[in-house]
């Protein structure tokens, strides 16, 4: 695991959720090997296991989210508890590498001669342990990842594919693509991503087009068009292609990433569904609804894709995306418990905490500490949220915010960094910036102070319906954003429903005031009505209800 830098946030919506996410979700859910997704691995519950369910993520999640908290904060007691989900699981691995939660015999086991057909995760377990197993840097950990890695590629030849076992037209096993190419990165052994490109030729045979997506390429149209096995999907293809060196990879992967986000995003950031044979799989292009679904999920397999894309072009583009998916989608799912999140949010609805296996709970968590990797890498700031940074090379660096709009940057030795200048931003006349970036160069005991002032952006949508080219149905709406945050408002005492707004076409923004920081819309003969951002809006909890979308009679 390569040096991060030791960071904690100081202030912020980030900060406080990313404080409780370690406190009350990573301390509490997994401590030792009784924690329920530790002991799910041990032989007396393989034993009673016969659901063919994907529990078993739970624990590669927890330890991937785990190790990066550990490497941000150095915190002993994470630390510890790693170090003996480990050695338990290390004890319940199976001579042959397998490590997953199904009975001896189970036919819903990967190695079974009768797997296909059964409703089975074990692909899916597997590729979440080896990617939390790795992410330890612990050498027997690798060691046991490798076994996994070997077990794989034994049982994955002579004919037999991913793709045909699991669900999802096969593209819930396809997901072994990013765990097979991270192990060829940490063995140097070629031969772990060769097998993944060749379970990603065998899909595209299946009807999977991913490796041969380009500019227009629909992502709903792949499989059952699932968006958070797709969108894993693509992380690995993107690090199959890096480690082949094989850019056709990466060009495939960047065509879908640009159909998503052009045509399969809320507002929020995360990739939404809510009308097909599925309530986590994309809507087709063009449909529009206020109440559109996004699972917690798939949002944070975006963010991951965004950063991922972001550290290998170097486009700011991609980190635009990730910081609104982080401040919005993710944010808005999590409760403000810090340990409770929402399975699915919407633009206008009720906020839904889940049931306590739900698989969104430890991605969301993940979410947050991909998003704390974000705010800096020692050479480039990414993320104006306030922090206190360790550098690997020993210096401190410090971004605070002593009033809105306004940063300053301060270290104890000299050094340069870049700060990237999001697409919200518009920063002072003072201040120059190259290729998206502002260069301030520290000296100990001075400060660099920089503007960089959120704009209030307005966003129009139309829900239509045509009848043999007819348009029948048309329902205009609109939404704002300040910053990186999109804003919403909660209910009008017991209306859920929001108000249709009177606005002019030409200039909506008349109708938009920012006195004090605050944003309150005054619609045209309507009251006016305060916004806050998605993720605070109605109230961080359990049965609160937003509204994002407001239906607009455009004057």
């Amino acid at each position: 695991m390569s040096a991060r830098p030791l960071l904690r946030f100081t202030s912020g919506p980030l900060q406080a959720a990313i404080d409780k996410n370690v406190e009350r979700r990573l301390k509490r859910f997994v401590q030792d090997a009784e924690s329920e997704p530790v002991a799910l691995f041990s032989p007396e519950a393989r034993a009673a296991s016969h659901g063919g369910d994907w529990y078993g993520e739970h624990i590669g999640k927890w330890l991937v989210a785990a190790n990066k908290a550990v490497a941000r904060t150095g915190d002993p007691e994470l630390s510890t508890a790693i170090e003996t989900v480990v050695d338990a699981l290390a004890a319940w691995q199976e001579p042959d590498g397998w490590l997953g939660t199904y009975p001896v015999g189970s036919p819903a086991r990967f190695t079974s001669a009768d797997v296909a057909g059964q409703r089975t995760w074990d692909v899916w377990v597997h590729a979440w342990l080896v990617l939390g197993l790795l992410e330890t840097g612990i050498p027997r950990a690798q060691t046991m990842a490798e076994r996994i890695g070997g077990l794989v590629a034994a049982t994955f030849r002579d004919g037999k594919h991913l793709v045909q076992q699991g669900n999802h037209a096969g593209l819930s096993s396809l997901v072994m693509v990013e765990p097979l190419a991270r192990l060829a990165q940490a063995t140097g052994e070629r031969r772990y991503a060769d097998l993944a490109l060749a379970e990603l030729q065998a899909a595209e045979q299946a009807g999977l087009p991913l490796l041969s997506a380009r500019t227009g390429s629909d992502v709903s149209k792949i499989g059952t068009g699932k968006a958070y096995q797709i969108l894993w999907c693509l992380v690995g293809m993107l690090e199959v292609g890096q480690v082949l060196e094989d850019d056709s990879i990466v060009t495939a992967v960047q065509a879908l990433y640009d159909d998503v986000r052009e045509h399969h995003l809320s507002p929020a950031g995360g990739p939404w569904g809510g009308i097909a044979t599925h309530n986590e799989v994309f809507n087709p292009r063009g449909f529009f609804s206020p109440t559109g679904f996004v699972e917690t999920c798939s949002s944070t397999s975006w963010l991951d894709l965004s950063l991922r894309l972001y550290r290998l072009t170097g486009e700011a583009a991609y980190a635009d995306e990730a910081e609104k998916t982080l401040l919005n989608a993710v944010l808005g799912a999590q409760d403000a418990n810090g340990e409770d999140w929402c399975y699915f949010t919407f633009a206008n609805g009720r906020r839904n905490n889940t049931y306590h296996w739900a698989c969104c709970k430890s991605s969301g968590a993940l979410a947050l500490e991909l998003g704390a990797e974000m705010a800096t890498d020692g050479l480039t700031v990414n993320l104006l949220q306030p922090f206190d940074a360790q550098l690997p090379g020993g210096q401190s660096l410090c971004l605070s915010s002593p009033q809105e709009g306004q940063y300053v940057l301060e270290s104890d030795q000299p050094m340069t960094i870049q700060v990237r200048v999001p697409a919200w931003g518009k920063v002072g006349d003072s201040v120059v910036v190259r290729d998206g970036h502002i260069q301030a160069d520290l000296q100990p005991g001075q400060s660099f102070t920089f503007e960089c002032r959120a704009r209030v952006g307005v966003h129009r949508r139309a829900h239509t319906v045509d009848h043999h080219g007819q348009e029948v149905v048309r329902e205009e709406y609109v939404c704002f954003s300040r910053g990186p945050y999109v804003l919403a408002a909660g209910p009008e005492g017991d209306i859920h429903t929001p108000p249709t707004l009177r606005l002019s076409r030409l200039f909506p923004m008349n109708h938009v005031d920012e006195a004090g920081g605050e944003v309150e819309l005054r619609p045209a003969g309507g009251r006016p009505i305060s916004l806050q951002p998605y993720c605070r809006a109605g109230g961080p909890h359990d049965g609160a209800w937003r509204n994002t979308w407001f239906p607009v009679a455009w004057q």
